[in-house]
């Protein structure tokens, strides 16, 4: 049983209303190393003291709590809801709705469009995040599920969502990165950690290798080689009248002209030398074109958000057994170029999470922190895993024989070493335009025009906060 000072002391503690905020928690940034600013040593508590405090206060909740999700996640999401009331029968008067038309690409959009009409809870990709807490669309984690959350959580996928002092969400998936799928009857695992000769075997073979450079995300990839970085940097200040607190963003980068142009030059002469044989196409596309592909024997491969699992479906889908489908379909980190006149040269990628988020003027702070932090616990976690095989960021989980042994697993710890945080490097809409226009320019056959050339290169590092001579 927990002692009557600890829960009074939670009780003044727990919910902090503000001007059109209702927020859970101590929300002062309380880590694992500290107090926070009631007296609450979390340290000095067990897992289950601290969800009881938690759930004590839930217990007073009353009415309907909302979480989206996708249609894809919504036999997951009822299942660990299920769960959730199971582990927690003090929390019956709250009743939890699934809205799965807010999936994780459309949190930030479902936030903008209508703050009061929002889910409550929802899962969200960690690049929107920013955006979002930009708008003060978001209740901070409060102290004591922060602690557990930094104890039981891969640190990168806390530090993504972390603004100066809060954490702004429960981390609950990871390995959101491109990867290379390819055919394995054709490509070595020692061949396919080379686009060169990816290329070289494609042409001699008559097939086709797709790459999306017709969307951002994929163009960042090549974009590193120049040896630059782009960021955000954040500053949070605070309204002493109000208490309200405001974060801004500043799109920031080292890159330069010479250096983009040299990219896209590099990008251009794949497209010119391997002209037929490397394919663009757009995000979107990507997966039914890699599917189609493998499933008609022209494709040999292609760059790809880890759909592994979902081509291998289509596959078994268009006919192919087991077996056939297994020594075909292969997963790689992303492949090494030339650049430079230099063969090895590593391409890199952003290795994003998805994050369960609270919004900010939620009637249910903390019945929906309390099921957020569940969702990112070990046994949902396991679960998510074992339904739609989604890496997991609970260390324990993580650790399993059965996750660690799985080829994507593999694939995406050897991609970690090549990553970036997509939740930390663009909040901008105008650098997602800017990028749009900067692959296509350059992934052509044939000598790009110089004033198109010249543009795309100028808009793209000038939307992420270079200097264009």
């Amino acid at each position: 049983m927990l002692n009557k000072r600890k829960l009074s002391v939670l009780s003044a503690l727990v919910l902090i209303v503000g001007v059109g905020l209702a927020s859970c928690g101590p929300t002062d940034g309380t880590s694992a190393t500290t107090t926070d600013g009631g007296g609450v040593n979390w340290s000095d508590m067990e897992r289950d003291e601290i969800l009881d405090l938690y759930v004590t206060e839930a217990a007073k909740e009353t009415g309907t709590l909302t979480v989206g999700c996708s249609t894809e996640d919504e036999t997951f999401l009822n299942e660990a809801i299920t769960k959730f009331k199971e582990a927690f029968p003090e929390l019956a008067n709250v009743e939890i709705v699934v809205n799965n038309q807010v999936g994780e690409a459309d949190a930030y959009k479902a936030l903008q469009a209508d703050l009061d009409e929002a889910p409550d809870l929802m899962l969200s990709a960690d690049d929107q995040v920013m955006n979002a807490i930009g708008s003060n669309f978001l209740s901070p984690v409060p102290g004591g599920l922060r602690y557990l959350i930094e104890d039981e959580i891969l640190e990168t996928a806390v530090e993504a969502v972390t603004i100066g002092e809060n954490l702004y969400g429960y981390s609950a998936v990871s390995g959101n990165a491109q990867v290379l799928l390819y055919n394995k009857k054709l490509i070595s695992e020692t061949d396919a950690r080379s686009l060169d000769k990816i290329l070289e075997i494609a042409e001699e073979n008559n097939m086709n290798f797709y790459y999306p450079m017709a969307e951002g995300w994929y163009v960042c990839n090549w974009l590193w080689l120049n040896g630059g970085d782009f960021w955000i940097e954040a500053e949070t200040t605070t309204d002493p009248a109000t208490g309200m607190t405001t974060t801004t963003f500043t799109q920031t980068t080292d890159m330069t002209v010479e250096g983009v142009r040299k990219v896209g030059d590099t990008i251009n002469k794949y497209y010119t030398d391997y002209s037929g044989t490397l394919l663009s196409t757009t995000g979107s596309d990507i997966q039914a074109n890699l599917q189609d592909g493998f499933s008609a024997e022209t494709t040999i491969g292609g760059i790809s958000w880890n759909n592994y699992d979902g081509i291998k479906a289509a596959m078994k889908t268009a006919g192919f057994s087991d077996q056939e489908i297994n020594e075909t379909v292969g997963i790689a980190p992303l492949p090494t170029v030339t650049y430079d006149g230099k063969e090895g040269a590593q391409l890199e990628g952003f290795d994003g999470y998805k994050v369960y988020i609270v919004k900010s003027i939620t009637n249910r702070p903390v019945t929906a922190h309390l099921l957020g932090y569940y969702l990112s616990a070990e046994d949902c976690q396991l679960l998510h895993y074992q339904t739609r095989n989604y890496i997991p960021t609970n260390l324990v989980v993580s650790n399993m024989d059965e996750v660690k042994s799985s080829e994507v697993s593999k694939a995406l710890a050897a991609q970690s070493k090549f990553a970036h945080s997509q939740a930390k490097a663009i909040t901008a809409q105008a650098v997602w335009d800017a990028l749009s226009t900067y692959g296509p320019a350059f992934a052509v056959s044939g000598a790009v025009d110089e004033e198109t050339a010249s543009t795309a290169v100028n808009n793209l590092v000038g939307a992420l906060g270079g200097v264009v001579k």
